[in-house]
């Protein structure tokens, strides 16, 4: 009987085909050697929002001119990531988007990562409570000048698409919906909800992330808090009849 057939009859002993061989053979294989690649990481990342802690392989970074840089991430079967999760690059480097992961075969797991570019805050429509999330997001404005007249004002009309994680506060987001998007914070910039797209990037298990279009809109000195950049942190109490409960002579 040859090697071949001894190789076979072993493997049919044990209960596993030739397949399974080579799958628990790779996973092997990348379990000793993993930790040895120059991308791993080996202080671990925790994933934001989570008390999930992976460890993985980073690398084989992608500069693109219409979207935020990409990079390759792995990690050993045993630590899973998914849609969505935001795991920070480094201590200073800033934080990743996941937007896309593979289960290889069992062997490990693969994804891709998008870099997040910006800091969004805003009042969670679940709780009432600041929210802050790292985020994707690239400039959307593909004609005119980037002025429209709106109400005899002349108003932005920038537009961004921004890339979110998809969690309890995220989902209830909706059209209309505000942010304050700008590194300027003496005068920043105003943004509204114009399209919200909950379903193109689920993953079939409450995870992903979602895909917002947002249009430049009016900063309200009254209510939106320009030093933390939080849309409509505040209620414009004039004209809505609280101010008279507050004050009620103001108007004599």
């Amino acid at each position: 009987m040859g090697g071949y057939s001894n190789f076979l009859k072993r493997m049919n002993a044990g209960g596993k085909t030739m397949r399974e061989e080579q799958i628990e053979n790779a996973r092997h294989l990348v379990e000793s050697t993993f930790a040895d690649d120059p991308s791993y990481v080996v202080e671990g990342c925790q994933v934001w929002y989570s008390d999930r802690v992976i460890h993985p392989r980073i690398y084989d970074y992608k500069w693109k001119s219409t979207l935020p840089f990409q990079a390759t991430i792995q990690t050993q079967i045993d630590e899973p990531f998914y849609l969505g999760d935001i795991i920070p690059w480094g201590k200073k480097n800033g934080y990743w988007l996941c937007v896309g992961v593979t289960d290889l075969h069992g062997i490990n797991w693969e994804g891709t990562l998008q870099y997040c570019n910006f800091y969004l805050k805003f009042l969670s429509p679940l709780t009432g409570e600041v929210r802050e999330y790292p985020i994707s997001m690239y400039n959307a404005t593909q004609y005119g000048t980037g002025e429209e007249t709106r109400r005899m004002i002349d108003i932005g009309s920038a537009a961004h698409i921004i890339f979110l994680p998809c969690d309890e506060h995220t989902l209830l987001i909706d059209n209309g919906f505000r942010f304050l998007i700008d590194r300027n914070k003496k005068l920043p910039t105003a943004y509204r909800v114009t399209q919200m797209d909950t379903t193109s990037y689920a993953d079939g298990a409450n995870k992903g992330y979602l895909r917002l279009y947002v249009l430049e809109d009016q900063f309200n000195a009254k209510t939106d808090d320009k030093e933390n950049l939080i849309a409509d942190a505040w209620e414009d109490k004039i004209g809505s009849g609280t101010e008279l409960e507050e004050n009620d002579d103001k108007w004599l």
